[in-house]
């Protein structure tokens, strides 16, 4: 699957958005190394304290900026009319989202496959938390850059 993600992710990045695409995916190709070599194949998310919420917001931090840094690309007017609050709502807001897929990505591996990546809901929890902080961050920070220029 990962693979197929990065795959897509090449394409788009490359045939749409030029040179800014092309260091996007070289970020995403180095995300699902850090997310899935290190986590999956050299089992970090058992036995390294704190790497799923590290994953999770490194995760949250990389598609966030993305979605900003393609958003500026294809709809610069309407992103940088858009009142500051908006924008950091928006970077909340699309960072849990995304958070919550991947605990539904979690859960049905957990029911489907018989893995352990949820551990109730604290777990589920903390990992929503730190999504929701990532999009803060970038939020608060696109808005100190755009308004600082």
């Amino acid at each position: 699957m990962s693979f197929a993600a990065s795959g897509l992710v090449y394409y788009v990045c490359k045939h749409y958005f030029g040179k800014t695409g092309e260091y996007l995916d070289v970020l995403f190709t180095l995300l699902i190394v850090f997310n899935n070599f290190l986590g999956l194949v050299l089992d970090f998310y058992h036995t390294v304290p704190g790497w799923d919420i590290a994953t999770h917001y490194t995760t949250s931090l990389f598609l966030a900026v993305s979605a900003l840094v393609l958003m500026q690309r294809a709809y610069a007017v309407v992103l940088n009319e858009a009142p500051p609050v908006i924008i950091v709502m928006a970077m909340i807001l699309f960072s849990l989202g995304l958070g919550g897929l991947w605990e539904i990505g979690e859960f049905s591996s957990d029911y489907l496959r018989g893995t352990d990546f949820q551990h109730g809901l604290v777990n589920t929890m903390q990992d929503l938390i730190v999504d929701m902080v990532a999009g803060l961050v970038v939020g608060i920070a696109w808005v100190k850059t755009r308004t600082q220029k």
